[in-house]
């Protein structure tokens, strides 16, 4: 049996337009089920500091496709859930991201909203990990924005 470690690669805020004040996360992605994380939230790409305390990121589970913001170690916007998405399934999930103002839309689906909640301070992109929660599967388009796109410009990204 051969183990390696997971496919995770990484862009430094300064080779791209990181903002710390509003931005736009959106994946394609499939992700695996048949293992011992199924429950775990499988993040795809994420935007963070390196930890687990810092960051915004976009995941797959057994249950839901959703965002979660966390800011100083604590949850400001993680009921941004919608359907499951089946595994080897490729889904469509986009978060946009302002404080007091965040967005998680699906497979062009409605966008599901919180209205409270601050921002973490961020330094990288991240894709196929973030704070060891492995997406175990596949990103075929990825894209970060500078701003944060209204909610009908992350339906109409994801339909």
């Amino acid at each position: 049996t051969v183990t390696r470690a997971a496919d995770v690669w990484t862009v430094a805020s300064t080779a791209f337009n990181l903002t710390q004040s509003a931005g736009t996360l959106y994946v394609r992605n499939t992700w695996n089920g048949g293992t011992a994380l199924d429950s775990n939230n499988r993040a795809a790409p994420s935007v963070d500091d390196g930890t687990a305390n810092e960051r915004v990121y976009l995941y797959n589970n057994t249950a839901v496709g959703g965002a979660n913001v966390i800011d100083g170690g604590v949850a400001q916007a993680a009921a941004l859930t919608d359907l499951a998405v089946a595994s080897g399934v490729f889904a469509k999930s986009a978060i946009a991201y302002a404080a007091g103002d965040f967005a998680f839309v699906q497979n062009g689906r409605t966008a599901v909203t919180d209205g409270a909640g601050t921002l973490p301070t961020t330094t990288t992109l991240r894709f196929g990990d973030s704070s060891s929660q492995p997406l175990n599967g596949s990103i075929s388009g990825a894209a970060f924005f500078g701003a944060r796109l209204s909610n009908s410009q992350i339906q109409a990204l994801t339909t």
